[in-house]
């Protein structure tokens, strides 16, 4: 990225740049830089809401803005966090959800391979951030006027816990996990397909009939055929049964345990 002065001001105190290729190295590696970054638009979301001019910037402040580094190619992203964990093509759920103020609520739209890919890393994650408030899978066609294209997309909502949870093979909620289910197409030929616990065992929270299918290869793959009129007020009711009656309260934060005394 080459340098640009965000602000056109020509006093010094609002007058400085992004940093300069030749000085990426001083901002540290990928994660760094990426930490960098995440801090320079927190603090830039900030000021939006307080209304400063940049005139009004503190010389801390203006050093945080001038070390956004952009994000360039993926390897920001990719090396934040530790390789193989997960990609960043995954969608944006992780990054949004660390933006978030506890109890913030996270609410999305998402390919259903975020649900039911078998490696559980990116659900681990979001489980020890966040409790899964309401999930429901839309069928193939939700899109299809729109985008021009069949897709399986969940809607999920979650809150962000306030204090990160430890989890493991024996506190896993149920939709970190897959399972095999078996499904049928119309012409009765089967296959096992992996799919989230949750809507294994719990079905009804598919606005369809989860069945067997066909990729954009050709290849088996889990559809869900709409069995809705009402797309919209089926959604709405789905979530609704979900989620709490009452305001949720201030969420409980993890107490340290107590010291004992000999």
């Amino acid at each position: 990225m080459s340098a640009t002065n965000i602000f056109s001001a020509p006093a010094p105190a609002s007058d400085f740049s992004f940093a300069l290729d030749e000085t990426l190295g001083s901002l540290g590696g990928a994660a760094s830089r990426f930490a960098h970054n995440v801090t320079a638009i927190k603090l830039l979301k900030e000021l939006e809401a307080e209304n400063r001019p940049a005139g009004a910037l503190a010389g801390d402040e203006q050093r945080i803005l001038s070390h956004y580094s952009g994000w360039g190619d993926t390897e920001v992203l990719n090396q934040a966090f530790p390789r193989g964990a997960y990609s960043w093509a995954e969608p944006c759920d992780v990054n949004s959800l660390s933006l978030l103020k506890p109890g913030g609520i996270l609410a999305f739209i998402t390919s259903r391979y975020t649900l039911d890919k078998k490696k559980s890393v990116v659900r681990r994650h979001l489980a020890q951030q966040a409790e899964l408030l309401a999930a429901v899978r839309l069928p193939g066609d939700a899109f299809k006027r729109n985008a021009g294209t069949e897709v399986i997309t969940d809607v999920i909502i979650l809150r962000k816990r306030a204090t990160p949870i430890s989890v493991n093979e024996t506190s896993l909620p149920v939709w970190v996990e897959t399972e095999m289910l078996r499904l049928r197409d119309e012409h009765g030929a089967e296959a096992d397909m992996p799919v989230n616990r949750l809507f294994a065992t719990n079905p009804d929270l598919a606005l369809g009939e989860m069945k067997l299918g066909r990729g954009m290869y050709a290849r088996a793959d889990l559809d869900v055929v709409a069995t809705h009129n009402d797309l919209a007020k089926a959604l709405r009711e789905k979530l609704i049964v979900q989620l709490p009656a009452n305001p949720l309260p201030a969420p409980a934060s993890i107490l340290p345990a107590p010291i004992q005394c000999p």
